[in-house]
């Protein structure tokens, strides 16, 4: 049972139960959001996505063995913010435009990915970065291209002295 990112993880149940609710799946939100937790803490979330997986002809033993699968980067490097503090702010664009450099998006239509490159250990808004705690690390194909990666990534984080404002995730409900 790995963690679950904070934000990512609030958004998702909340989109989740909202459409139990919908589909009258469940009375509520409270009983939908529980319905949620359940299925993934219970692991039949993830039954359900292997079997998904391997209905579209993916292997039955992904989940167990992914990485066995999935291609992995020659070049995994460390992003460090330029200077310690709290990660205020992320242009999500310029990332973008990073991972469209490493090779792991498109700038066209019929551009090729490559699946091992992107970034992961996500530092969150409002986390305190520093040498201990880097704001990501980068998959890429080899060191030039990581390079460019990590000072577009630096470029796109907004490092302040104190922390951010903590706002709600989620504004509002539209129904």
């Amino acid at each position: 049972n790995k963690s679950r990112e904070p934000r990512l993880d609030a958004v998702t149940m909340a989109l989740a139960a909202e459409l139990l609710v919908m589909t009258a799946l469940a009375p509520d939100r409270d009983t939908a959001r529980q319905h949620c937790e359940d299925a993934l803490t219970s692991g039949r979330a993830a039954e359900f996505f292997g079997r998904m997986a391997a209905a579209l002809g993916g292997p039955v033993d992904f989940l167990e063995r992914s990485e066995h699968y999935l291609p992995k980067a020659n070049c995994i490097a460390e992003i460090y913010p330029s200077e310690d503090g709290y990660l205020a702010s992320i242009d999500t664009r310029r990332v973008g435009n990073a991972i469209i450099g490493l090779g792991g998006g498109r700038g066209r239509a019929d551009d090729a990915l490559d699946l091992s490159t992107g970034f992961t250990e996500i530092a969150s808004v409002g986390e305190q970065v520093s040498k201990e705690r880097p704001l990501a690390l980068v998959h890429a194909t080899d060191e030039e291209t990581a390079d460019a990666a990590i000072s577009e990534y630096r470029a796109a984080c907004t490092i302040s002295s104190s922390p951010p404002e903590t706002r709600s995730l989620i504004c509002e409900t539209v129904v």
